[in-house]
């Protein structure tokens, strides 16, 4: 779930800034774009993965320690299950 979001944030983050109203010469156009990308774009989007990996990080644990819990379980279910041992 938290991933989905992270996700649309990221999908949604405005890469083009322009104001229709406004006439720019290329060179103004594209100085604009190069501040936009750098000062907004690039930096949330920085976030937005730095939050993505942090949950992901997050899960990894989670599912390792369920394995690991999950296997001191069948060890231990092992040594008290005397026709089991076998296995």
């Amino acid at each position: 779930m938290e991933v989905g979001a992270l996700c649309s944030e990221l999908r949604d983050t405005t890469m083009l800034s322009f104001n229709a109203n406004q006439l720019y010469t290329v060179d103004d156009f594209g100085d604009t774009q190069v501040t936009h990308r750098t000062q907004k774009a690039v930096p949330k989007m920085e976030s937005c993965m730095e939050r993505i990996q942090k949950v992901l990080e997050r899960v990894i644990r989670d599912v390792v320690g369920h394995c690991n819990f999950k296997a001191r379980v069948t060890r231990v279910e092992r040594a008290c299950d005397p026709c089991r041992k076998g296995l």
